[in-house]
């Protein structure tokens, strides 16, 4: 099992019944390698991770309004993220095509409505492990209302975090669009 799926089940475990683990990590574990049949051919920028056409824009940094532009003008936005094995997917593949350190921007906002996160697609955003990092004595996000965006955060290993959405230095997109 990896690194980041193991770290949240001892993170629930830890945490007691009050943060169980969201139910597709259920579901997910045991079953994150798409058989090759239902891999897909993404045309370029994009490649397929998990199973779904990803753009990581690793060269490129940017405000989370500037960088959803950008995933909009390349016929996607910013990624969604309901699977515990797509996020692992993700996170992997971060992790071999990394050059450089930075956050990444995902498609996760809490603006206009303080401490209801949505995705981009207007669905909600799964709250706890394994999604959200973890910060001494307390559970991500812990912003205020100036925090309002979703971004993978290099410090926390890249589990997600509460940001400023005006924030360029360095967060790179994570773009997502269908095949």
């Amino acid at each position: 099992m990896a690194f980041h799926l193991f770290m949240a089940v001892v993170l629930a475990l830890f945490l007691g019944p009050s943060h169980q683990l969201d139910d597709t990590l259920d579901a997910d574990l045991g079953q994150c390698q798409a058989p090759l049949a239902h891999r897909y051919q993404c045309q370029p920028p994009f490649t397929d991770i998990g199973g779904r056409c990803v753009y990581v824009d690793f060269g490129t940094t940017g405000s989370w309004y500037d960088m959803r532009t950008l995933c909009q003008d390349l016929g996607g936005d910013l990624v969604v993220m309901h699977s515990a094995c797509f996020f692992e997917d993700l996170l992997n593949y971060i992790s071999e095509h990394a050059e450089t350190k930075g956050d990444f921007w995902v498609g996760a906002t809490d603006e206009g409505h303080e401490g209801v996160w949505l995705w981009v697609d207007g669905s909600p955003v799964k709250m706890g492990s394994p999604y959200w990092g973890y910060r001494s004595t307390h559970q991500l996000p812990d912003g205020n209302i100036e925090y309002n965006c979703g971004l993978l955060d290099d410090y926390h290993y890249y589990y997600m975090n509460d940001g400023m959405c005006g924030d360029v230095n360095p967060n790179h997109p994570i773009c997502e669009r269908a095949a």
